[in-house]
């Protein structure tokens, strides 16, 4: 049982690393499709959502088609 668990340690030990790595490069690659340089020129008014009750709950603009 135990080494289950060290091995099961040891995989989350690599994958974490290879996680945030991921997350980093993806959000480089928002930030410059959004013309940025970096991150820190990455602001609320570069964000945009379709979904309407999210946009209510967060203030985020509506990037949405407006239902009757």
């Amino acid at each position: 049982m135990q080494k289950v668990i060290l091995t099961q340690l040891t995989l989350l030990e690599k994958l974490i690393p290879k996680h945030f790595q991921a997350i980093n490069h993806f959000i480089k690659v928002i930030v410059r499709a959004c013309g940025s340089k970096t991150a820190g020129g990455f602001n609320f008014k570069d964000l945009s959502i379709t979904d309407y009750s999210i946009n209510q709950l967060t203030g985020i603009a509506y990037a949405g088609v407006y239902k009757n």
